[in-house]
């Protein structure tokens, strides 16, 4: 998730979110806080909530809330297991990022990497966000099961900013 939340940091400072339907809001004092105060703010739409500290989701097994410094998983308050986290958190992310395609190019996050010096972290978690990603392509079919011509994903149109 390290090069995800990175690109989620692209997409807040770019307006992306905005243009992508997110709400932003102040962070609730129950987030982590650094010495500053709650910092950066939350970003919602639909059922996802992003924030500097990690993503919540509202799920039908309950609130599944990941921890991006630890690397943990909650959900219903209970900690699980990476494996299992990720598996809930990947289709919401993967959602995300086929939104993206539909907004810019099918190689959008390639551009951006290419475009950017990356720090160390992100870098060294590359290989592992480019096999998650994998997962994309069944997020960009239609309806009728075939592969969109243009590349783009069939979803819901994004609302102007």
């Amino acid at each position: 998730m390290t090069v995800q939340f990175w690109l989620f940091g692209l997409d807040a400072r770019t307006g992306d979110l905005a243009r992508l339907g997110y709400v932003r809001r102040p962070a609730p004092p129950t987030l982590p806080q650094g010495p500053k105060g709650p910092g950066s703010s939350v970003y919602a739409c639909g059922h996802l909530r992003l924030h500097s500290a990690g993503l919540s989701a509202d799920l039908p097994q309950g609130e599944l809330r990941f921890e991006r410094r630890t690397g943990r998983f909650w959900l219903g308050g209970e900690r699980i297991g990476r494996e299992r986290g990720y598996a809930l958190a990947l289709p919401l992310v993967l959602h995300h990022e086929a939104r993206l395609c539909r907004l810019h190019a099918p190689d959008w996050r390639g551009a951006q990497l290419r475009a950017h010096v990356l720090p160390a972290p992100v870098r060294r978690a590359l290989p592992a966000w480019r096999a998650a990603r994998r997962g994309l392509e069944a997020h960009l079919w239609t309806p009728a099961g075939r592969p969109d011509v243009y590349g783009a994903p069939v979803l819901p149109p994004v609302p102007a900013p």
